[in-house]
């Protein structure tokens, strides 16, 4: 296991020293290093300013699983929030009903277009009843702090790429919090197949905690398919998992989900969604439901 997380911080170091020195080759392919939308750009095509992003209506990281390809932009500040409603019939008999809320999603554009500060925090209810007992926990979720940096923009058939660098930090209350820092990253790609489908999908490898309180490392995967019905109104459709390797509780089971949902933009700067989902085998949770509002400042 130490191995595991020991790899884990060797490759987001690696990483971190790669986007810093290709950001730094790439400055003197565009006339203001500020503009330069990406760290990379794929053999072949060019690499041109982005633009001032408030011409073009804001792109989200909610309300599906997998996170946007792309970063919100220079000094742009964009706030993600919504609620969740989920449901799980457990062994045993017992129901457990969670509530999430604000489930918010800070994210500020740094001094370039192509990195973005981010800062996640929830409040979660979990309520069980059932043999005639009922029991409930209410409380703050631990905070999570990261970094996004867009790798590429799409050339052909050659995705949109970003990563992400990530942490939980130790800021819950005691129901829900990990009492560690616990690191991940994130890697998102993205392809627009014509003028209203997209696919894409992310990849992801943090560390996680059991009921045991033993750390281990949890896999992530995602397929989402976009279409864009009308210039404000999009819905999608979406695979994901969480596969754990090396947990000790035996409760801490790969899980998979199917979900969808529609996207509303009231304007370029405000987006409404609602979407649902469902579990794919017996340990992930029934369903899980939801809305949310995000504001582009």
């Amino acid at each position: 296991m130490d191995r595991c997380i020991s790899r884990m911080r060797i490759w987001q170091l690696t990483l971190a020293v790669i986007l810093c020195t290709q950001g730094a080759s790439l400055q003197a392919q565009c006339c203001d290093p500020c503009e330069l939308p990406t760290l990379f750009s794929w053999a072949g095509c060019p690499v041109t300013p982005r633009g001032n992003p408030y011409d073009e209506p804001l792109t989200t990281d909610r309300p599906d699983f997998t996170e946007s390809a792309t970063t919100v932009g220079r000094g742009v500040v964009q706030l993600e929030m919504g609620y969740l409603y989920g449901e799980d019939h457990e062994a045993g008999g017992d129901r457990l009903r969670t509530h999430a809320y604000p489930n918010s999603l800070l994210r500020v554009g740094l001094c370039r277009d192509w990195l973005e500060f981010r800062l996640g925090w929830a409040m979660l209810e979990e309520r069980t009843s059932g043999r005639g007992e009922r029991s409930s926990n209410v409380g703050a979720q631990d905070m999570s702090l990261g970094v996004k940096f867009a790798l590429t923009e799409q050339c052909g058939w050659r995705p949109e790429t970003a990563g992400i660098l990530q942490m939980t930090v130790p800021t819950g209350d005691s129901a829900f919090t990990a009492e560690r820092v616990l690191i991940g990253g994130v890697w998102v790609y993205s392809t627009e197949i014509n003028d209203y489908w997209s696919v894409g999908g992310q990849t992801q490898l943090s560390q996680a905690i059991d009921e045991l309180d033993h750390v281990y490392t949890e896999f992530g995967q995602s397929a989402v398919s976009g279409i864009s019905l009308t210039e404000q109104l999009s819905c999608f459709v979406e695979w994901f998992a969480l596969i754990p390797h090396s947990a000790l509780a035996s409760s801490a089971d790969p899980v998979h989900y199917l979900d969808g949902g529609f996207t509303y933009l009231l304007n370029n700067n405000i987006q409404y969604d609602i979407w649902s989902g469902i579990g794919l085998n017996d340990e992930a949770a029934d369903y899980f439901l939801g809305t949310g509002l995000s504001v582009r400042f």
